[in-house]
């Protein structure tokens, strides 16, 4: 063994940090001009948070509207599937019943290889490889912060941090898995990048920084009580909340933020504080709330999730108070856990393999007040997902797919650089899965997570059970592989990637082919093909403008009676100065995910139309769908879907020259006039 303040700096692999003794690993140090290490110190100081946000389903098996949280278990809507046979992917040495939890955050890396929706048949690192390398992160990142942390003050009236770090370490000798799975949960990640951040910033913050830093206390306290060892040591109560992480949280009274002790004899413990005190780790405990676990099977499969509603750090900044939940809301999130993760298994068993060992906790958000569901990753908290109660298992199963793509990228971004840093500010793209325009890293990361989404719903248009499910997962395979894939090409030249990026994108290519050439039914491909058009057209109108110069060109070539196509085919549009996040763009795609569920024809959309002067975009989106609704290749149809940014701030122009002067310019002929270039049907993607 290393002696303990002796640094280690020879190690060739970050993910070797995982593989020393503890004592050892918090002693390594990388230089400063270490690429990786500056990658990985960049993305815990200044995380990246991947948010999700989808509209509640549409009826028939999926409660379509805006979704309300059933009170009744019962309440749960029936999803019907028929599994796909599992041939021998079911074998009875296959299980892991008896597995201890802890013994999973050892696994030697490389154990497995998957195989990454999108990635081609080439594998990209396993999950396996990729959580060891987040372990070693993990203890790299705790070593940073110990020694940035160094000076005995900044614990205030905790003991020192060392003796913290020796606690630890002591526990990690006696049990080194059970420390492993503390260090992995998504919390430590949390709390890590929080604290981080907050020993060189220069404001107070809502609490006394010893009440953050002494996390670790209370982490080294959680780890030596799994470890069974006898103990006594200290760590900081939140308004008398004392929280032991992966553990649970004691509740001392009203004593406020103090110091409060811990000590653990003959594998029983006690947190007190004056006359205040509480058993811990027990069940039924007065004063003791255990973090709940809820534990899906499926078959050989097992998927096991920590219902975190306690940790300080469970969301995203800033830290949180404990808000444990009404026993009908952590049953209702025990159903759709156990639903959704059947359908996962049932759907990819080799995929939902991967996603159980990834996965660690789910923290359950507020509900929006719209009902839609919105989910959170990030890439210091890997294994941890944030979301509001989705309305069935399948936005469940869909979610989880989703920030588990993010998680992958994620950990594959620590070591590894697909983009190079834009050199100057960066520009910003349509992407069809956000209200606001987004950057590159943005754009790129949801690419690859909805190349799992589309890949998810191929499956389950295989699989569905009854018509309106069936119908419904082929609209979102053809809405959401139009989308995907336009967005992908789009984007997939930019000078930005890498040569690993670039090698990326081509795995990204290959594993597309299947789920781009599934035969879909022509009348949901036109649904699906209508939607996006809509939704580009949407987006255009609140985020894009016409050059001012173009415009006025084209004011007085309109006023002069001479052609437009020598402006109309060289002014690309700017996005808007200031650009904020557009109401809710989902509404544009709402009416035909109805329509391919019902069978029926699209309504909300076709609605009256203001011709003379649209006051909003959704009145500009209504008069260019019922053009294109009665003559699709009209020249004013395909200016007002395809550049309706244009035509609207050239009659703005027009209007305003005009005013008092002439009748009001009609649209339809100015539409007409303008057109649109080329020949494309749908709108192309939004790339400056």
């Amino acid at each position: 063994m290393l002696e303990r303040d002796r640094a280690v700096t020879e190690i060739s692999d970050i993910a070797e940090v995982a593989d020393l003794p503890l004592d050892s690993a918090l002693s390594v140090e990388l230089p400063e001009e270490d690429v990786v290490a500056q990658r990985v110190r960049a993305r815990f100081t200044r995380p990246w948070l991947s948010r999700g946000d989808s509209a509640a389903p549409p009826s028939g098996g999926y409660s379509w509207g805006r979704h309300t949280p059933a009170t009744n278990d019962d309440e749960l809507p029936a999803v019907s599937y028929a599994p796909p046979p599992q041939g021998a992917d079911k074998k009875p040495e296959d299980r892991q019943d008896e597995e201890d939890p802890d013994d999973q955050a050892l696994r030697p890396s490389g154990e497995a290889t998957v195989v990454a929706p999108g990635a081609g048949r080439e594998p990209q690192p396993g999950i396996d490889t990729l959580r060891h390398q987040q372990h070693g992160i993990r203890r790299f990142m705790l070593g940073e912060l110990l020694r940035a942390a160094g000076d005995v003050t900044l614990t205030g009236p905790l003991p020192p941090i060392a003796d913290a770090r020796d606690l630890l370490v002591d526990a990690d000798r006696a049990a080194p898995a059970a420390v492993a799975n503390i260090l992995l949960y998504p919390s430590t990640g949390r709390w890590l990048s929080h604290v981080l951040r907050r020993l060189h910033a220069a404001d107070e913050g809502p609490v006394p920084f010893w009440v953050d830093l002494g996390h670790l206390h209370a982490i080294a306290s959680a780890a030596a009580i799994r470890a069974n060892l006898d103990f006594a040591f200290q760590a900081p109560a939140r308004e008398g909340a004392v929280l032991l992480p992966t553990l649970g949280l004691a509740r001392l009274g009203d004593v406020g933020t103090v110091a409060a002790e811990i000590s653990a004899a003959n594998g029983h413990g006690v947190i007190s504080h004056g006359r205040a005190s509480v058993a811990v780790p027990g069940p039924t405990a007065p004063g003791w709330l255990p973090l709940r676990r809820v534990t899906a099977e499926s078959g050989t499969r097992e998927l096991t999730l920590c219902v975190d509603d306690l940790d300080t750090f469970r969301d995203a900044d800033p830290p949180t108070a404990p808000m444990p939940l009404p026993e009908g809301e952590v049953t209702r999130w025990r159903r759709l856990i156990e639903g959704a993760w059947r359908l996962i298994v049932d759907l990819d068993a080799a995929q939902a393999a991967s996603l159980a060992t990834a996965l660690s906790s789910l923290t359950p958000k507020a509900a929006l007040p719209d009902g839609g569901v919105t989910s959170l990753s990030s890439s210091e908290a890997f294994g941890g997902v944030v979301l509001t109660m989705p309305a069935d298992p399948v936005q469940l199963a869909e979610t989880l797919v989703h920030e588990f793509q993010h998680m992958r990228l994620n950990a594959m971004l620590d070591t590894t650089e697909f983009l190079e840093r834009p050199v100057a500010r960066d520009a910003l793209f349509y992407a069809p899965w956000r209200n606001d325009p987004r950057p590159l890293e943005g754009v790129f990361h949801g690419i690859f997570a909805f190349f799992g989404v589309t890949e998810f719903w191929l499956h389950v248009s295989r699989s569905a059970g009854d018509e309106r499910s069936l119908r419904r997962a082929r609209f979102e395979l053809a809405y959401w592989r139009i989308q995907t894939w336009d967005t992908f090409t789009a984007l997939r030249t930019h000078r930005r990637f890498t040569a690993d990026g670039r090698r990326f994108l081509r795995e990204m290519s290959e594993g597309a082919v299947e789920w781009r050439r599934e035969p879909v039914p022509t009348d949901v491909v036109q649904l699906a093909r209508e939607a996006v058009v809509a939704h580009r057209a949407l987006w255009r109108l609140h985020h894009l403008r016409a050059a001012p110069s173009v415009v006025a060109e084209l004011t007085d070539a309109w006023r002069a009676g001479r052609p437009p196509a020598q402006y109309v085919s060289r002014s690309p549009s700017l996005l808007r100065p200031m650009a904020t996040e557009a109401t809710d763009l989902n509404s544009a795609v709402s009416p035909y995910r109805r329509a391919a569920v019902d069978d029926a024809q699209p309504d909300g959309l076709l609605g009256p139309v203001e011709r003379e002067r649209p006051t909003d975009p959704g009145a500009w989106l209504r008069l260019g769908l019922a053009l294109r609704a009665a003559a699709p290749s009209s020249p004013a149809a395909r200016a007002l879907v395809h550049r309706p940014e244009l035509v609207r701030d050239v009659h703005e122009s027009l209007r305003s020259t005009l005013a008092g002067t002439t009748t009001p310019t009609d649209l339809i002929p100015l539409a007409a006039w303008l057109g649109a270039p080329g020949d494309q049907d749908i709108p192309p993607v939004f790339s400056p």
